[in-house]
């Protein structure tokens, strides 16, 4: 094979040839041109070409924040202190003072179901009359942030459309209303210095009252009473007032507060409330820890009272079964003539021995004379005799000593009976006075650390609303800015 001749490949077999799959409807669809992806430079582009819609959307949500931050009432928040100093008085005890065994005193955080009990909430709703509602009538929406306002700069502008716009007051003593017109708003118009006219809200009539004197009148087929003590503001003014139902208003007042403890197990108990109107706030908190304070007092009054009450019903039946065992104890010795037991013991086992010595001379002195006399000597005579008494007397002072160990143990169980009830009525007579002196005791385990204050300053801050509406509208612009330049990418490189 020479250099310059060229290699041919060496014949091979028929080559099959490639089956290609048919087309689906899959491969023939065509996803057009990609999206090119946004660049640092483009971002800062895009933002610069739409800085006119941001700074509009910016502006707008601004704006809208800060009415909202005007409009909205403050919100306030007061605070009560309660200290719960010994918790081991609430231990669960017998009537004669004894500690339950097995039972635990109860933590300070049990109270705080107790401060939002209906008994608590419910009575110093009663007492400050939270179910009656009385407010001027203010524009939808800003009445009341122009009222304010107003109110704070010293004007007081005509009431236009019977609308309050600052510098209104009224304050009601008395609402009593049927069952059926309960949550039914009132409107009470300023007629005058003196006089006012009320109506029911969807109603047409109208009756004419008196400040300071209670009104007695039929509206809606419902009788009302009704006392104003105080009303301002320019003549055509207009007032709401409605009476409430008592079991919502206590729901919504225990939900509200909040109860916690200031540290683990210090029994500090903190209450708080927030809400629009601080005198308001002040005056339920403190009404709320009066009526827990008197709660309490009233449970530990009550608790020894009833106590002291069964005490007492069962003293004269003790003191009657000291007496009876008094009776039995005295009756048995003066019977059995048993002064005194143990010395009475003593005394005749002396006489028992003492005789019992004084025999056993006898027989010694009869057995010296039977010697040198004969059995029917006088004097020997004389010995038998003797000797006859003493083993007589004997066998008395026997049945005698035999006699006082019985005695001693009858007298012993009378003894320990009179003991045991004379102990029962003593302890009753002292758990009874002991009683006593706690139900008339004002002092108690709780009490009140800090009385709640109206608070100056509101708990939120109009000016952290409007930085964050300035934010949020900061972002949606910019986000409204990338959707619109997105939106005309895509209508560029679809196909007409």
């Amino acid at each position: 094979m020479g250099k310059n001749e060229i290699l041919k490949p060496e014949a091979t077999p028929e080559a099959t040839p490639a089956v290609t799959p048919p087309a689906t409807q899959l491969d023939r669809y065509d996803p057009g041109p990609a999206l090119a992806p946004f660049r640092l430079a483009e971002h800062v582009g895009v933002m610069v070409r739409h800085r006119l819609f941001i700074a509009l959307v910016t502006l707008t949500v601004a704006a809208l924040g800060t009415l909202y931050a005007l409009a909205r009432p403050p919100s306030y928040t007061a605070n009560l202190l309660i200290h719960i100093t010994d918790m081991r008085s609430s231990e669960p005890r017998t009537l004669l003072g004894q500690a339950t065994p097995g039972t635990a005193y109860r933590r300070a955080m049990s109270e705080a179901e107790l401060l939002r009990s209906r008994s608590i909430v419910g009575t110093a709703a009663a007492r400050l009359r939270l179910d009656l509602v009385a407010e001027p009538r203010y524009f939808p929406l800003i009445g009341a942030a122009l009222a304010r306002w107003n109110a704070r700069h010293g004007m007081a502008p005509e009431p236009y459309g019977g609308y309050a716009w600052g510098g209104e007051r009224i304050r009601v003593s008395e609402l009593a209303v049927p069952p059926d017109l309960i949550d039914q708003p009132f409107e009470l118009t300023r007629l005058d210095r003196e006089r006012y006219s009320l109506r029911a809200a969807d109603g047409r009539r109208s009756v004419v009252g008196r400040v300071g004197t209670p009104l007695m009148a039929t509206l809606d087929g419902g009788s009302v009473r009704l006392t104003v003590e105080a009303l301002e503001g320019a003549p055509g003014a207009t007032y709401l007032v409605v009476r409430r139902a008592l079991p919502v208003v206590i729901e919504e007042i225990g939900a509200a507060l909040e109860v916690a403890e200031l540290g683990k197990d210090t029994g500090v108990l903190s209450v708080r409330l927030q809400g629009a109107e601080p005198r308001r706030l002040t005056a339920v908190l403190n009404e709320i820890g009066n009526v827990y304070m008197e709660h309490v007092h009233s449970q530990k009054e009550s608790e020894s009272t009833g106590s002291m009450d069964v005490l007492r019903a069962r003293l004269p039946g003790l003191r009657q079964r000291v007496a009876a065992a008094e009776e039995r104890y005295g009756s048995y010795r003066r019977q059995h003539g048993a002064a005194d037991v143990a010395e009475d013991t003593r005394l005749a086992l002396g006489r028992l021995s003492a005789t019992r010595e004084q025999l056993a001379q006898l027989q010694r002195r009869r057995a010296e004379l039977g010697v040198r006399f004969g059995d029917r000597h006088p004097e020997l005579l004389a010995l038998d005799r003797q000797l006859d008494g003493a083993r007589q007397e004997i066998a008395g002072l026997e049945a005698e000593a035999g006699r006082l160990p019985a005695l001693a143990t009858e007298l012993e169980r009378l003894a320990r009976d009179l003991k045991a009830e004379t102990e029962l009525y003593n302890s009753v007579l002292r758990r009874t006075e002991e009683l006593d002196v706690d139900a008339g005791d004002r002092s108690s385990n709780v009490r009140i650390v800090d009385e709640a204050v109206a608070p100056s300053k509101p708990a939120g801050s109009r000016k952290a609303i409007v930085a964050l509406s300035v934010v949020l509208g900061l972002f949606f612009g910019i986000c409204g800015a990338f959707f619109l330049t997105l939106r005309q990418r895509l209508r560029q490189q679809l196909p007409a």
